[in-house]
């Protein structure tokens, strides 16, 4: 996610993975402008971790508004 704020050509849909410790905000914008979830979460080493989807996103998201 760290290109996230770079312009993505038109036609074009890019495909983006995190980092743990990427913010919530950061992988909802990577959600939303890949049109696609869930977001892969890989470690330093490129280890896969994990992912981060629709339903996590949402869940978070309620948790802070509590």
């Amino acid at each position: 996610c760290s290109d996230i704020e770079k312009p993505v050509p038109d036609g074009m849909l890019p495909v983006y993975w995190a980092r743990p410790g990427t913010s919530l905000k950061t992988i909802m914008l990577a959600m939303h402008r890949a049109d696609i979830a869930p977001v892969a979460i890989f470690d330093e080493d490129e280890k896969f971790l994990g992912s981060v989807g629709v339903r996590k996103v949402l869940q978070a998201v309620l948790k802070r508004s509590d």
